[in-house]
């Protein structure tokens, strides 16, 4: 194999795997930004229902306008968190429902199916909030599922927030698993750079060993370079260079 490509082959790793750490390095970053969003949005839908309860119940004891209208805000926001969750688009990052930002679906199943278990229990205590503020506080059973159905949303969306450091953690420890492998092949080449280079300077060596010697006129000692390529090809060239001077000589002194 020739010296120039053994060079190139090298520069062309050393290049791809910088080329490979650089996009990883990228997209796990880019990534944790957008999963750091996602955990960050699931532990506010834990607090959302319990901030729900609570303003259900005071809703119940004093059915005004302002304690309907922050039941409502908290039930739109909660609403359009989790949909944003599921399913990818916009959410607020408010309480007041204001500074939407976009959150990218998420193609995981586990992931998914919990959403979906949490949609679920919404489902039921939307529907008795939205029938607690139609009957203007007075409905008991509606108040009732709240009460009962609350901590299984807690517990459920905990259960999510969960799944969500998990995955983030994936990506993670993938990132450190990529970030080792390349440390091995950088260190593979690095070794065959250092093994080339010795067999380029030992070649040269004993080249320029052997050119001074027949600058001098000292062409006794045979010139011998082991392998194959460019440097083996020109070591037998001064071979038989030394060899046709040293009959030239011996043919003069005859």
């Amino acid at each position: 194999m020739k010296i120039k490509f053994q060079l190139t082959l090298i520069a062309m790793g050393f290049f791809a795997l910088i080329i490979v750490l650089y996009i990883a390095s990228q997209s796990v970053l880019s990534e944790q930004q957008s999963d750091g969003l996602i955990v960050n949005l699931s532990g506010r839908q834990r607090m959302l229902s319990q901030k729900m309860s609570k303003e259900a119940l005071i809703y119940a004891t004093n059915p005004s306008n302002v304690a309907q209208n922050q039941l409502q805000t908290t039930v739109q926001l909660f609403d359009r968190t989790l949909k944003a969750l599921r399913n990818g688009g916009m959410a607020p990052m408010k309480l007041d429902n204001t500074n939407d930002v976009s959150v990218p679906s998420t193609l995981d199943k586990k992931f998914n199916d919990k959403l979906d278990e949490v949609g679920a229990v919404w489902t039921q205590l939307q529907t008795a909030i939205t029938s607690l503020i139609s009957s203007k506080g007075k409905d008991a059973d509606a108040l009732s599922t709240i009460i009962n159905v609350n901590p299984k949303l807690l517990f459920t969306m905990n259960e999510h927030t969960l799944i969500s450091q998990e995955l983030s953690e994936k990506k993670v420890s993938s990132l450190k698993v990529i970030l080792s492998v390349s440390v091995g092949v950088g260190l593979i080449l690095v070794i065959v750079s250092l093994v080339v280079g010795s067999k380029i300077g030992s070649a040269v060596e004993v080249l320029t060993k052997a050119a001074n010697g027949i600058s001098t006129g000292e062409i006794d000692e045979k010139i011998v370079v082991t392998g194959t390529g460019e440097l083996t090809a020109l070591s037998m060239a001064f071979e038989r260079m030394r060899v046709s001077l040293s009959k030239m000589m011996e043919a003069q002194d005859g």
